[in-house]
């Protein structure tokens, strides 16, 4: 075969795949994989194929092109980068959380990490998902594998770090929450969750430290104002506890777990009445 033959038999073989290519695609999206194995496999069967004359093949033709043609446009216009597809999953599942829409959120979340499966971006919010939705073994998991990709993921570390104390796992959650605090140590809320999980334990003296911490890096935060009232009362220190839960209601009058504990407090010491 000449060599004029050759590369016509080499064309028609690409617009052949090109063709077979396009009629597959109608059927839905195709991946460069795809066009690349159908277009390889056309090339490597006129390498095998032994030479045959030029009259029983297609001529090279203005027809001939436009075919070529029409099926590149067809082929943009179905195929679609499947990294492209993931992002904008994410980014809609990322639009339903903000409004708090956990069951539409979580399919979306669910296909971007089958494409993105090393995102660990993917993995956090689909972890937070399905704690909102109550399905916390779930998110352990997928908590664990965003710190698998990112180690430092501060907030990562403390929010399975609640998990676990929720699962009363304390042995493994307060790593996660030394972790947080070593990663973010302005992260108000792991000095209090912190100071949590140590109070659970009976640790009163090493719990107080972190509640103080996280009301000196949030002065607004009722909960640690609450909490270290508590720990304040679990060591009789009464009065101190009572200053912290009248700071707590200083900040949001009515609070129900400041009301609670005052009440409390000032029963043990001697008066019941409320603010």
């Amino acid at each position: 075969m000449s060599i004029s033959n050759q590369r016509l038999t080499i064309q028609q073989r690409m617009v052949s795949s090109l063709l077979e290519l396009a009629d597959f695609s109608r059927q839905g999206p195709v991946n460069l994989r795809q066009w690349i194995a159908l277009s390889c496999l056309g090339l490597f069967t006129t390498a095998c194929e032994p030479a045959t004359d030029s009259s029983s093949t297609r001529a090279d033709t203005p027809e001939t092109r436009a075919s070529v043609n029409e099926s590149a446009s067809n082929l943009s216009q179905t195929t679609e980068d499947p990294f492209d597809t993931a992002e904008k999953d994410f980014n809609k599942a990322s639009e339903y959380l903000q409004a708090g829409q956990y069951q539409e959120a979580l399919p979306l979340l669910k296909k971007a990490a089958l494409i993105d499966s090393e995102n660990e971006e993917v993995h956090y919010r689909m972890a937070f998902c399905l704690a909102q939705l109550n399905r916390h073994d779930e998110a352990v998991k997928h908590y664990q594998r965003t710190l698998e990709i990112f180690p430092d993921y501060a907030e990562a570390h403390n929010n399975l770090g609640n998990l676990l104390m929720k699962q009363r796992k304390y042995d493994a959650a307060e790593p996660h929450f030394r972790e947080a605090i070593a990663g973010a140590p302005d992260m108000a809320s792991a000095h209090n969750n912190l100071g949590s999980l140590l109070s659970r334990q009976g640790r009163i003296p090493e719990a107080i430290p972190f509640f103080t911490e996280s009301i000196r890096i949030k002065p607004s935060y009722l909960e640690a104002y609450c909490n270290l009232g508590n720990a304040y009362l679990a060591q009789g220190r009464t009065e101190e506890a009572i200053l912290e839960f009248n700071r707590a209601l200083l900040l949001k009058p009515g609070f129900p777990p400041a009301i609670k504990a005052l009440q409390r407090a000032r029963t043990r010491n001697g008066s019941i009445q409320l603010p």
